[in-house]
């Protein structure tokens, strides 16, 4: 599956609605920036930085507190399970299971968000993500950052589309906003 936003899909302001006639369909948010660093730190802090720092909290989530059996988080087949201290909607504990499906060095990563456990989030079933180095020039490096939400039930996809339009789209606007900090900051990555 590529999750490669195309030229007309980049903007941090794209949503894409995918209706399949016999399948369930999806959402996908695609969002692009411009780093001022080393493509390899491009390459490397979505995946292997600080999460904790990028995913801070927004609206209806609460801020990802640490992470739960992640030895083998930034290789293919790793797994994490992303912890929070819970809120209005969201209880506290495990939140999902977080999975790296591919790593191509220095190109892009894709993983996919499942599992979730709490209740309150029945209507979403997986949503594959993918980070992509596009272009990198002398210290400027454009990347592409997308997840597509997919339903539990095609009859969910309203409150799905709602969910990504108000929640989804803030958090990575917020969580690109972070990585790109990360990248162009001198701090340790936190995975190999």
């Amino acid at each position: 599956m590529d999750l490669s936003p195309r030229p007309d899909e980049l903007g941090l302001n794209q949503l894409t609605f995918h209706v399949c006639r016999n399948a369930v369909s999806s959402i996908t948010v695609s969002l692009s920036d411009t780093f001022h660093c080393t493509a390899e730190r491009a390459f490397a802090a979505p995946i292997r930085g600080d999460a904790t720092r990028f995913l801070g909290g927004y609206r209806f989530q609460p801020p990802i507190s640490g992470f739960e059996d992640d030895a083998t988080w930034g290789q293919p087949g790793g797994v994490r399970y992303p912890v929070t201290e819970g809120g209005f909607l969201l209880r506290s504990g495990r939140l999902l299971t977080d999975t790296v499906l591919e790593r191509v060095e220095g190109e892009r990563w894709t993983w996919e968000i499942s599992e979730f456990t709490s209740p309150s989030l029945f209507f979403i079933d997986r949503a594959p993500g993918q980070w992509r180095i596009l272009n990198a020039t002398d210290g400027a490096v454009e990347v592409a950052y997308s997840y597509e939400y997919f339903p539990t039930r095609r009859l969910y996809t309203p409150l799905l589309r709602a969910f990504v339009a108000l929640q989804v789209r803030g958090m990575l606007r917020q969580a690109l906003r972070e990585i790109k900090a990360f990248a162009e900051s001198d701090a340790e990555m936190c995975y190999p």
